[in-house]
């Protein structure tokens, strides 16, 4: 009878690799447990200069955790510096740390403006082509602007902006995805 030999490194190997493969992904899961969940409601700026702090105080019943006020930190502060007094809805994740303010630190990783003085913006970022000033959004939806407006607007091509004002449809603007808006106001998300 032949006996086999195992002592050959051709049989550790694969098997070390599958034990390294398993503690990686354990340690993944680990590392990613904090679970994504959603805030609506008002942004505001509390503190004094130089401690400022971004807050979003959501609406009754609507967050995810049903928890009061939130410090807000992520890469996409900066924008949401910009929205001061607007309603959005968040996404991100709590962070389970406290600020200095004793508030819960919401990490945000997603956010959609809601409405900015009761009224639902289009946000996108504006760009020129010949001699017509276009928003385009990140649902591909693009909306040529006219109106009063315009001059000050255009100083801010290749920002991202919101604009409120009226939109007009064409015919087929649900297959061209083109509409006119002719906005009343507008604010800077981030500038070009």
């Amino acid at each position: 009878m032949r006996q086999r030999k195992t002592d050959c490194p051709c049989f550790y190997l694969p098997g070390l690799m599958f034990l390294g493969l398993m503690l990686f992904l354990s340690s993944a899961t680990v590392f990613s447990n904090h679970k994504s969940e959603t805030i609506t409601g008002k942004l505001s700026l509390i503190g004094n200069e130089p401690f400022t702090r971004l807050i979003c105080r959501p609406e009754v019943g609507v967050s995810d955790r049903g928890q009061g006020t939130f410090q807000l930190e992520g890469d996409l502060l900066a924008e949401l510096l910009n929205l001061q007094g607007a309603r959005v809805l968040i996404e991100g994740s709590n962070t389970g740390r406290l600020s200095e303010y004793r508030l819960p630190i919401f990490l945000v990783t997603g956010y959609q403006l809601l409405a900015v003085n009761g009224s639902q913006p289009v946000v996108g970022v504006l760009t020129k082509t010949k001699s017509r000033l276009i928003l385009q959004t990140e649902e591909g939806k693009f909306y040529l602007l006219s109106g009063q407006l315009l001059p000050m607007v255009e100083g801010y091509i290749g920002g991202k902006l919101w604009l409120t004002g009226e939109i007009k449809k064409e015919v087929f603007s649900w297959l061209t995805r083109k509409y006119e808006l002719i906005p009343d106001a507008f604010g800077v998300i981030r500038t070009p």
